[in-house]
């Protein structure tokens, strides 16, 4: 019988040439994979060494940063992703440096890895322009600028007397201001002055946006929003009745100007937007569904637009002056509750 033995060894050692080649194939396969995904495009992360926060709103490069705040002092928050110089550390604010705070380590709360600087002053309701610059552990320095709208609600949560946007004015029975489940309730009980129930809002210098919600108690409303100028003393005011909209200049010489008519009914919320651009002065007024909300972005329409007023004499505040914008209440007015109301130092067009 002939042996099979020298053709079964060569069966063998293809078979085993054949699966070491496969092996081989496999590794070099595997091997170039690896190297692609070493070579290929990396996603990398932020290479900044500090985030910058406002009222707890991390800031963004390159765009207008909107923050409403609940109060006129809100902290900027410093965190720290790698170690940087703090003896470099610097603070800008449109342009004045270490505004915040009268120096770095006056800043309320120092951590290693945070720190919070909180206003020395009230911010206004306005455009920002912030810059932060450091040094770098390589000793290379460095500088992020970031654009910013600060813009502040107030629901009445607090007590009035320790409310973050209101300021009453002294001499104003204390009465006439009371917070009613967490609601500014404004109402008139004497007749001994013109008009009563005033509220001051935090001072502006140029354009601003006013949004808010309003509830009248009863069928005479004399709810007026004025703007104090600071270079003429004079009022600009725009108030809403049961039955029409008016808008003049103080002292009353000067001829009154109407707006279009506009019947309120007791007990129905409405949201109204006042609007300054450009000596332009606007007030649209509109009642809220059930449960709606005011949304300070809400597009107005043009039937919705009650007011419009164009102050031709254009006069600016000096420098360091500032206007203030207010709310009072008309003597023998019903009363009125008001609640989430958005102040921001720039203009909106009512129309969007």
């Amino acid at each position: 019988m002939k042996s099979h033995t020298p053709n079964n060894f060569r069966i063998i050692l293809l078979i085993g040439a054949i699966v070491f080649a496969t092996v081989v194939v496999i590794l070099l396969f595997a091997n170039h994979k690896q190297q692609e995904l070493i070579v290929g495009p990396q996603i990398t992360p932020s290479q900044e060494s500090v985030e910058v926060f406002v009222d707890n709103v991390l800031l963004r490069r390159g765009v207008q940063n909107s923050i409403y705040s609940t109060t006129l002092r809100p902290n900027i928050v410093l965190r720290f992703r790698s170690t940087i110089n703090f003896q470099s550390l610097q603070l800008q604010i449109n342009d004045s440096e270490n505004v915040l705070v009268n120096e770095f380590h006056g800043a309320t709360s120092f951590a290693d890895d945070s720190v919070v600087f909180e206003p020395a002053y009230a911010l206004a309701p306005q455009k920002y322009k912030l810059r932060l610059e450091y040094t770098e552990p390589t000793g290379s320095s460095k500088s992020l600028d970031f654009d910013l709208t600060i813009g502040y609600l107030d629901s009445f949560t607090t007590p009035l007397t320790k409310s973050k946007v209101w300021l009453i004015p002294k001499g104003n029975p204390a009465d006439w201001f009371v917070v009613d489940n967490e609601k500014l309730l404004v109402q008139t009980k004497t007749t001994e002055y013109k008009h009563g129930s005033l509220a001051f809002l935090y001072p502006f210098s140029s354009d601003i946006t006013v949004d808010f919600e309003f509830t009248p108690l009863g069928k005479r409303v004399g709810l007026v929003f004025y703007f104090l100028n600071s270079t003429r003393n004079e009022f600009v005011l725009g108030g809403v009745g049961n039955k029409a909209t008016i808008l003049f200049h103080h002292p009353s010489e000067l001829p009154e100007i109407r707006g279009r008519s506009f019947e309120m009914t007791a007990g129905v919320r409405y949201h109204a937007r006042f609007v300054r651009k450009d000596f332009v002065y606007q007030l649209a007024i509109r009642p809220l569904e059930f449960d709606e909300q005011v949304n300070p972005n809400f597009k107005f329409s043009a039937s919705e637009v009650v007011l419009e007023y164009v102050d031709n004499d254009r006069i600016q505040a000096p420098d360091g002056g500032s206007d203030q914008v207010g709310l009072a209440l008309w003597q023998n007015s019903d009363g009125v509750v008001i609640d989430n109301f958005y102040i921001r130092g720039t203009a909106w067009e009512l129309l969007r």
